[in-house]
């Protein structure tokens, strides 16, 4: 259990970081590098250190390097919403995403639809209607933003639903080698990103460079507690590991951006937390 929520305290280490980084004036796209290299030489080191063997399965290493474009550009988007809608409203949207691997499931991997299913994507639905009302308030400036919101919150959904079903594929297909996986994921990713600021020749800054590092250590510990949590106590019972930490994470964001922040979460929105929180239950459980 602890790491289960040493999992939920680092991907809401991640939002606050990110929220924190735009409001003081970090460079975003260097941030977001430099957490990839972070992530992947700390995720490097675990490996090595855990004597395990350094032989890449095929699968393993075709689904790092594929996956590995997807991340940056996921990480951008997330960030921008975290800027302009807040940490509770983009918090709780990510986690609608859960809605993509369902249906990768029932459609490309032969899962059987079930009431369970029904009611969980039902819920999801009413959640995401609760989550996007038609007045969107911004966090950067006063008035509404509500047709930015509604794009965002679509296109966050498909993007974060495009990574939880790649995760799914390669835990499906994959060869099992977790932490390897991640290590050369977020290489992939690191690569990614630098060729981007090298094009651009973007200015590096110190004050960067430290924000980024300290968002790779929590970057990676999202996935590293996670791991250690399903070879752990919750051994073969994956459903309850992230039913836990899709659900806390979303109650830990919203209760952050309203203390920290002030951001303002209205009645509709928190019965879209609720409703969010019952989906993933139901189709987790």
């Amino acid at each position: 259990m602890v790491d289960v929520v040493l999992a939920i305290a680092s991907t809401t280490g991640v939002a606050v970081v990110l929220r924190l980084a735009r409001k003081l004036g970090r460079n975003i796209e260097v941030v977001i590098a430099v957490n990839y290299v972070v992530a992947a030489m700390v995720g490097a080191a675990l490996f090595i250190s855990s004597g395990d063997s350094l032989d890449v399965p095929s699968n393993t290493l075709l689904f790092a390097l594929g996956g590995g474009p997807l991340w940056p550009g996921a990480f951008h988007l997330y960030a921008w919403g975290i800027a302009t809608f807040g940490i509770a409203r983009s918090g709780a949207w990510a986690r609608l995403s859960l809605a993509v691997p369902v249906l990768v499931g029932i459609l490309f991997l032969g899962e059987a639809i079930d009431i369970r299913l029904v009611l969980g994507l039902g819920l999801l639905l009413l959640a995401f209607a609760a989550l996007t009302p038609a007045s969107t308030p911004s966090v950067e400036k006063r008035g509404t933003n509500s047709r930015n919101a509604l794009f965002y919150a679509v296109a966050l959904i498909v993007v974060f639903g495009i990574i939880d079903a790649w995760i799914s594929l390669f835990e499906e297909f994959g060869g099992g080698e977790d932490l390897l996986f991640f290590v050369i994921l977020f290489s992939t990713a690191a690569f990614v990103s630098w060729v981007a600021l090298l094009a651009r020749r973007t200015s590096i800054k110190r004050r960067d460079l430290q924000t980024g590092a300290i968002l790779g250590v929590l970057n990676f510990g999202v996935s590293w507690f996670l791991l250690r949590a399903l070879s752990g106590d919750f051994e073969n019972r994956s459903a309850i590991v992230f039913t836990l930490f899709s659900a806390g994470s979303l109650v830990v964001m919203v209760a952050v951006g309203r203390l920290a922040w002030k951001e303002q979460v209205r009645w509709r929105e928190l019965a879209g937390v609720a409703l969010a929180i019952a989906a993933i239950v139901a189709i987790n459980l």
